[in-house]
């Protein structure tokens, strides 16, 4: 008797433990089924904006200052826009931030890569993506970049005066860079901390013009 006693009773945690993961199981899906779909970010975004902590770049300025910028606190969460649309019948959206700290300048930017429900589609698409950039201590906050569609990157401007240029190879100082992607502002912008800013893929930043009129070109980088 005492035998059985202690085998029911080593039973009930693998009963226990398997009915919590049902349970756990169910929630989880009902939290899904309450979007239509889910919609995840373009891979084409996340290689040129999305890098994760502890990533770092050294730059290097036109008058021979150095800055280190180094990324943290990223961030992976979903949007269900349903009360936005006014219909639940819209799918939930992947959204990713994280923060750059430059030691420099002293200061944070924050990036989101962000999408929404377009309520007037175009290029048969119903998601449009966008790549917001900030500084928290003054609350500069700017739309740069926004794509219909998986594949393609398109400028949100002329509403804030900004062009976007796509360059195969892009050479500074000598280096050149693989799909390279350049925004300019043309007159400049007040809503941005910089006046001018280039990326390649899979490696971020390669150099920007800043709002005080230095110019930063990348002497290394460190992805993790």
């Amino acid at each position: 008797m005492e035998l059985m006693r202690g085998v029911i009773w080593n039973l009930k945690y693998p009963v226990l433990i398997l009915v919590l993961l049902q349970i756990s199981c169910c929630d989880k899906k009902n939290q899904i089924t309450e979007c239509r779909g889910y919609i995840n970010q373009p891979q084409l975004l996340k290689d040129f904006f999305i890098f994760k902590d502890s990533s770092y770049w050294v730059y290097e300025s036109d008058l021979g200052d150095l800055d280190s910028i180094y990324s943290f606190g990223l961030k992976e969460t979903s949007f269900w826009p349903h009360k936005i649309t006014g219909s639940k019948n819209t799918p939930c959206y992947e959204l990713i931030g994280y923060n750059q700290r430059s030691i420099f300048y002293d200061t944070t930017y924050t990036y989101e890569l962000g999408a929404y429900y377009n309520s007037n589609p175009t290029n048969n698409s119903e998601t449009q993506f966008s790549l917001t950039s900030g500084i928290l201590k003054t609350n500069k906050r700017e739309i740069r970049f926004v794509t219909f569609g998986i594949d393609s990157i398109w400028s949100e401007t002329p509403v804030k005066g900004g062009y976007i240029e796509q360059y195969p190879t892009y050479d500074i100082k000598g280096k050149k860079y693989l799909d390279v992607i350049r925004l300019y502002y043309s007159p400049v912008n007040k809503f941005d901390w910089v006046k001018e800013i280039v990326y390649s893929k899979k490696i971020g930043i390669i150099q920007y013009l800043h709002e005080d009129g230095r110019t930063w070109s990348l002497k290394k980088v460190k992805l993790k």
